[in-house]
This record gives C-alpha cells, structure tokens and sequence, in this order.
C-alpha cells in the first residue's frame, strides 16, 4: 500500500467522528447563551451569559457539584483499588482462571439498564435479598434509596460493582 492510500481509508472516519462529537457541542454552547421556551415555543433570544451567571448563583448548583465530586471521588478510588486487586489476584494462575475473568468482566458487559432492573430488584424494601440479609442480622428494612445516606452508599456500590 502507498502511503496515500491509508489517509483516504482514516480521513472519512475522522470527518464522521469530527462532525458527530463537534456539532452537538457547539450547539449546545449556543444554546446555553440563549433564553428559549419550548412550551408556549417562543423563539429563541440571546441572554449572554445570564443563564451561567443564574445558574452560578443557586445554592442547589453548589450542592449538586459537592455531591457530584464526592460520588465521583469515592466511586473512582474504590474501583482502582478493588480493579487493581482484583487484576493481581487473577494475575496469578489459579484454577478456574477463566471462571474468574468471566465473572469479573460480566458486569461491564451488561447494559446500564439491565444492571438498574438488577440493583432495583436487590434494593427492593420487602421483598429484596439486601433487604434480607439486613433483616438476618437486626436492622429490617433499610431506606436503600429513600434516605440520602444510604441512597449515596447505593449508588456507589452500584457503581462500582458495574465497573470495576
């Protein structure tokens, strides 16, 4: 092959990533300049950086980016530990190694949605194995999702349990 011919097979696919990842960001950009309603649909009139100078001023925002910070922090660290482990635990030739591997990759190969149905299932108040295994032990019914402490701790668990 020529050196000329590998550019005409790339530069297609370049252009199409290109264009997919750099119009919606641009357009977003402008959008977020812009006061726009779409019920009543009024037309769009630009603001300047009044909606980063609202949105900037909430407390909410602030809490929201704590919070953010803080599920990202935790979630990231845990699963570099436990990856990082669990990478040398099966570094290491033991039988059943392929089990192993199988085992530790099947929740990175299941979709988003299905590892939501999954956790809905075992957080579930009544009826769930979480919910159980709690009860066994003298603490019936834990809020998993509906206090924000325990919702925090199972989102991480759920985060990390899919990514590691």
């Amino acid at each position: 092959m020529r050196d000329w011919s590998r550019h005409v097979f790339i530069w297609p696919a370049t252009l199409v990533v290109l264009l997919v990842t750099l119009f919606p960001l641009v357009y977003t950009l402008d959008l977020s300049f812009q006061n726009s309603r779409l019920v009543p649909p009024l037309p769009p009139k630009y603001i300047g950086f009044g909606n980063y100078i609202k949105l900037f001023g909430q407390e909410r925002f602030w809490s929201v980016i704590g919070n953010t910070s803080i599920f990202v922090f935790v979630s990231v660290t845990l699963q570099y530990v436990l990856g990082f482990a669990i990478a040398l635990a099966l570094h290491s030739r033991v039988a059943g190694e392929r089990l192993y591997r199988i085992t530790f990759l099947l929740p990175m190969l299941m979709t988003p949605i299905a590892v939501a149905l999954l956790w809905k299932t075992m957080f579930n108040q009544q009826f769930g194995p979480l919910n159980q295994v709690f009860t066994f032990f003298g603490y019936a019914n834990p809020p998993f999702l509906t206090e924000n402490i325990w919702s925090y701790g199972s989102l991480i668990t759920v985060e990390v349990w899919q990514w590691t």
